[in-house]
């Protein structure tokens, strides 16, 4: 879950503001008798309907591969620094060329960054929001030989669950107005990574995976006065699902350097749908007005590249990645991603990791940072580490700080 901080303009004035409130008028048009005294008596309605649509708008695009929270399962505390990491049970999210350089025929299984999220999401409109804490799974996955030199690794990640709430109560000349609100966002991915080596340096490797992504926004405002009540409620869902491809290379120059590549593209959009549901009932009137209507969120493809570097010295390894997108799931702008990751052998058992992550689009900026321990035995490795995010964006209003902690296990098991 991200903790979101949510601004209303200081001015009705610009032109974003201006947009929303059209395009909460021509919704509530739909419901309502449209005539100029019914849009003065419903300005409350509109405006504060403003901050729910730059949470529809920012939430609407599906995650793809751009990767905005850590996960993985090395790759997690190392501020999802992995298009050059090797032997990684992260590869299939970050570079699936990296599953060809496991040296043993065996079975590897991993719960990889399970994340619990700890957040107070605010709003200046809203006199009381939410607490949340959230636990969800950010990566899982096995990987195993079939064969002519090939390594398979399913794979499935729930890399966001945000659920947001707000209320108010307030009087004005004797007009009570209550407003709730409800905002449920959740996203996820699965499937199959293939990777294979051209030379004992040199592998190729590629991940198709298929992606889910809900929005669902429950609204209702109540108005009361001396002998009147206005009712207005909404319930909207969107849905989209679409096949994606990341294919990569990874060459290992020495012992003390590898370079690695990928590309991001979307496939296929098998699924993108909407619906909204809303009704109005006013005092005095027998029946109240109700709207059902189906649409096509209409969601933009994502493509992007990403190029990153493996350097060992001695006990410390430092991992940097570059990563462009043609847009993001927060901003319909390119963006610029950078990662930063670093692991030092602290003890026989013991690898001491951190990371840094920063996105960067005209519209929208994000960084995060993570840390944590790594202890392996024979065949098994434990992570555990924390993280912090920061999410500014002047144009969409907001701002706002996560805090998580973050565990990540895997195990080896050879067959022979």
């Amino acid at each position: 879950m991200v903790a979101v901080k949510f601004f209303s303009p200081s001015s009705s004035s610009t032109p974003v503001y201006k947009a929303l409130n059209n395009t909460v008028k021509l919704l509530i048009y739909r419901t309502y008798i449209a005539d100029e005294n019914h849009w003065e008596r419903n300005e409350f309605s509109v405006k504060a309907s403003g901050v729910f649509l730059i949470i529809l708008h920012i939430t609407n695009v599906s995650w793809s591969f751009v990767i905005q929270n850590p996960a993985g399962h090395h790759e997690a505390l190392m501020g999802n620094a992995g298009v050059a990491a090797e032997a990684s049970e992260g590869n299939p999210l970050f570079n699936p060329a990296g599953l060809a350089f496991y040296e043993d025929p065996s079975l590897n299984f991993s719960l990889s960054g399970t994340l619990v999220n700890t957040g107070d999401s605010s709003s200046n409109l809203y006199q009381k929001s939410n607490v949340s804490v959230t636990s969800q799974t950010l990566m899982s996955s096995a990987n195993f030989p079939i064969g002519y030199g090939i390594r398979m690794a399913p794979f499935y990640s729930f890399p966001q669950s945000s659920d947001f709430y707000g209320y108010t109560d307030s009087t004005t000349g004797g007009q009570r107005a209550r407003q709730g609100q409800e905002l449920r966002v959740s996203s996820a991915i699965g499937g199959l990574a293939y990777a294979g080596q051209v030379t004992a340096n040199v592998a190729w490797g590629f991940s198709v995976a298929a992606t889910w992504d809900e929005l669902e926004l429950n609204q209702s405002l109540l108005k009361e006065s001396t002998g009147a009540s206005d009712l207005l409620s909404l319930h909207d869902l969107k849905q989209n699902s679409e096949i994606q491809v990341m294919p990569g290379f990874l060459w290992r120059v020495n012992d003390s350097y590898s370079l690695g590549v990928t590309g991001t593209l979307t496939a296929l959009s098998y699924i993108s749908e909407g619906s909204r549901f809303s009704q109005s009932q006013q005092s005095g009137q027998q029946q109240g007005a109700q709207s059902f209507s189906h649409y096509d969120p209409n969601f933009e493809k994502t493509s992007g590249a990403s190029l990153g570097q493996n350097l060992r010295i001695q006990d410390w390894r430092f991992l940097f990645d570059v990563n462009y997108f043609n847009r993001t799931p927060l901003s319909e702008n390119p963006a610029w991603q950078t990662a930063f990751g670093l692991r030092k052998n602290i003890h026989r058992r013991t690898d001491l990791l951190a990371g840094f992550n920063y996105l960067q689009a005209s519209d929208y900026s994000q960084y995060f940072a993570t840390g944590g321990v790594l202890v392996s035995y024979n065949v098994y490795e434990f992570v555990l580490g924390i993280s912090y995010k920061r999410v500014d964006s002047s144009k969409l209003f907001i701002n706002g700080n996560t805090f998580a902690f973050i565990f990540s296990s895997s195990l080896g098991y050879t067959t022979q």
